[in-house]
């Protein structure tokens, strides 16, 4: 509401827009797991949807035990592994590698 100034009219016309927009991506969620599973739709989605929310909470006790650190080492350690595990050479050749073959076949088929 602070965006809004308090005034009623723009906070509702955001409220509509944004369950409008919601539409967008109910098209590719719901569906994709009815393809995949038809019989076990319904516990397929509950399981899903479970992982799914299970960051709402989760969030709140990751950052708050970041917070309450002594200090940086575990904002550090993070960042650091993080690194190693994403930011490395060898996985960046690799993903290189993967879209230069992707892009030479492309340019092959003539789909520039």
């Amino acid at each position: 509401m602070p965006a809004c100034n308090c005034n009623v009219v723009p906070v509702i016309i955001l409220i509509v827009t944004s369950m409008c927009l919601y539409g967008f991506i109910t098209g590719g969620e719901y569906p994709i797991i009815l393809e995949f599973a038809p019989e076990f739709y319904g516990t397929v989605f509950g399981f899903s949807n479970t992982f799914a929310s299970s960051t709402g909470f989760l969030a709140p006790i990751i950052v708050g035990f970041i917070l309450d650190s002594d200090s940086g080492q575990v904002i550090f350690i993070n960042s650091a592994m993080r690194y190693v595990i994403f930011a490395s050479r060898g996985s960046q050749k690799k993903l290189t590698q993967h879209f230069s073959i992707i892009y030479n076949i492309s340019i092959i088929r003539g789909n520039n």
